[in-house]
């Protein structure tokens, strides 16, 4: 991540610094910042008011010791600010620079930050919103008095702000939430709902070649049985009936991608699957199907191709593969829970907090998923949730 927040060595407990790697900073000393937090509403750190620090409205402030070292800016946070805090959850990090122009990053608090278990009190917020923030008394070591060489002259501002009130949200864009928004997976060539409108619709047309072959045998033994009458020789035809529906019987692996590959709509790919479930039998032949399923959009078939690979889930009662693999987990999971499957979420979540794939970002996406899960009511993701 090209921003970290790190306690440096000898640092104050409680204190700890903002690393910003590869972000374009000329001066630091002329920028201020907002954190966010974004899991859920949106809001600002205030920390004005230790009791209620998170609020809707934009609130900007200055960092301690603002500062380039070896191309990196830091910027030092006190402790007034980072009890606000919470382990292992991800926060915006929004940097506006003299002319306005406003950066965002993201940064994780680490889990194993040193800070004392008190609330903080008499946090003292900057004079203006472009004033200069001190750090209070005894929060950690006293600075050289003496500016450094890297701080500009005030900043020429065209007119003064007014004093403590925060800054409204209209200057500011409504960021794109999330997840770390991760970047989604291709989307697949049809969505279920369209698959599932197109099978009925195939259904429909289906019954109406039935129904017209139908009447058409009656029209047929109707003109026979009058010209028999009229000739007085009656003979009625044998009824044409309509030709009977192949069912595919699905009792081998060759059946099966026989079937697959006549391109059956999802929805009874997936039906397929439930009925070689009941029976107890080709597990392989339930792979392929869910895997066909899976790949046409169907949520659940990508749940379930999902905890045929899960470590945690993995049986080989229950699935063909030889081994679970985490990162083929994680890819059908992940599709399943961008379509707002809880139980898909809860298990993406648990992969990630466990490790072993290859996404991004894991730890704060597994907060992320984990509280989607729970707002659906998932029992279990609302357990993982608790603080």
């Amino acid at each position: 991540m090209p921003t970290q927040l790190i306690q440096l060595p000898g640092a104050s407990s409680g204190t700890a610094t903002l690393r910003l790697r590869g972000v374009p900073i000329d001066d630091p000393a002329a920028v201020e910042i907002a954190i966010i937090q974004f899991l859920g509403d949106e809001k600002y750190l205030d920390p004005r008011n230790p009791d209620a620090p998170w609020s809707p409205s934009a609130y900007w402030f200055r960092p301690l010791l603002p500062r380039l070292e070896s191309g990196e800016a830091l910027f030092d946070l006190e402790y007034g600010v980072t009890y606000h805090l919470r382990a292992n959850q991800p926060y915006k990090l929004m940097l506006r620079s003299p002319d306005s122009a406003v950066t965002e990053e993201r940064f994780v608090c680490p889990a194993n930050q040193r800070r004392p278990t008190t609330k903080p009190e008499g946090w003292q917020p900057p004079p203006a919103p472009r004033g200069v923030l001190q750090a209070p008394a005894g929060s950690r070591p006293e600075p050289d008095p003496s500016p450094p060489a890297s701080a500009p002259a005030p900043e020429p501002v065209p007119a003064p702000e007014p004093a403590p009130s925060p800054e409204p949200v209209s200057p500011l864009p409504a960021p794109v939430p999330a997840v770390p928004e991760p970047v989604p997976p291709a989307p697949p060539p049809q969505d279920a709902s369209e698959l599932q409108a197109a099978a009925l619709e195939l259904r429909r047309k289906r019954l109406r070649q039935r129904y017209l072959l139908i009447g058409t045998g009656l029209v047929l033994i109707a003109v026979f049985a009058g010209i028999s009458l009229w000739l007085g020789k009656p003979q009625v035809p044998a009824v044409i009936s309509p030709p009977a529906v192949e069912q595919a019987q699905l009792d081998s692996l060759e059946a099966v991608r026989k079937y697959l590959a006549g391109k059956p709509p999802a929805a009874d790919a997936a039906a397929k699957v439930a009925q070689l479930a009941s029976a107890r039998k080709l597990l392989d032949g339930q792979f392929l199907l869910l895997r066909y399923a899976a790949e046409q959009g169907d949520i659940a078939a990508a749940r379930d191709i999902g905890r045929m690979y899960d470590p945690a889930t993995f049986s080989k009662d229950s699935s063909p593969l030889p081994e679970p693999n985490p990162v083929e987990a994680a890819r059908w999971l992940k599709q399943a829970a961008q379509k707002g499957d809880a139980e898909a979420q809860y298990r993406f979540a648990m992969l990630l907090k466990r490790g072993g794939t290859d996404e991004e970002n894991a730890p704060e996406q597994a907060v992320f998923w984990m509280r989607k899960a729970a707002e659906q009511g998932h029992e279990l993701a609302r357990k993982e949730s608790l603080p």
